[in-house]
């Protein structure tokens, strides 16, 4: 609902405006940032369009040109074919790229869905990072970080740990540290956890795969379209 000189302003630029003027300064005084995730972008063209804004942003507030970092959410299947593109178009502010399941997913759903051949089981039961065109997505984007020295990243796990059932928590612990190894092994270096209480194991799983999904210069993963889709 906000506008300026009469024009709509989209949700995401009003909130990056508001969270810049009243957070950047003191954030970037204090060597914290600012720190944005960028999510649901498209392709390379939405990514020039944030370089300016960010860009624009820096230079009203009189910050360093670059001094703010994105991270770019790669959870829409169209951008999974230019990850290359979206880290040169932002390449004075990205360090990295970001791995999530229930969007990612979802965009394939919602651009394929009229098609037979993309129909999804429950996605809840049978899709998982494990699935094969969820696996390739990542073999993608791991090459894509490590060649152009970009930061991979995969999704939060959102489990509450239950704090009154020892075996319960134990099971449900052990679940999310095998998911998270899984995941450092194909070469994710970092992933988010919304219970607190993960964040030693998730931490621990990932140190213990530190490096890995890492090749040889010039080697890549051997991965088409069709595994993609």
């Amino acid at each position: 609902h906000a506008r300026v000189d009469g024009r709509q302003v989209p949700g995401p630029v009003f909130d990056l405006g508001v969270h810049m003027f009243h957070n950047a300064r003191v954030l970037h005084d204090a060597g914290a940032g600012p720190f944005l995730y960028l999510s649901k972008v498209e392709g390379a063209e939405e990514a020039r369009i944030w370089e300016r804004v960010l860009s624009t942003v820096e230079e009203s507030l009189q910050l360093p040109r670059g001094c703010t970092r994105v991270c770019v959410l790669i959870e829409n299947i169209t951008a999974t074919f230019e990850m290359d593109e979206i880290l040169h178009a932002l390449r004075d502010h990205a360090f990295g790229l970001n791995a999530g399941i229930w969007d990612y997913s979802a965009s394939l759903m919602q651009r394929f869905g009229h098609l037979p051949g993309f129909l999804f089981p429950d996605r809840s039961k049978y899709v998982s990072m494990q699935s094969h065109f969820m696996k390739s997505y990542l073999r993608v984007m791991v090459d894509t970080c490590n060649r152009r020295g970009a930061i991979c990243t995969t999704g939060m796990a959102p489990h509450v740990i239950p704090q009154d059932n020892p075996a319960a928590a134990a099971a449900a612990t052990a679940a999310v540290v095998a998911a998270k190894s899984a995941e450092a092994s194909a070469g994710s270096r970092g992933a988010m956890v919304y219970d607190p209480s993960l964040a030693g194991p998730v931490a621990e799983a990932f140190a213990l795969h530190a490096g890995a999904g890492k090749r040889k210069r010039g080697e890549h993963a051997e991965v088409t379209p069709e595994d993609l889709l």
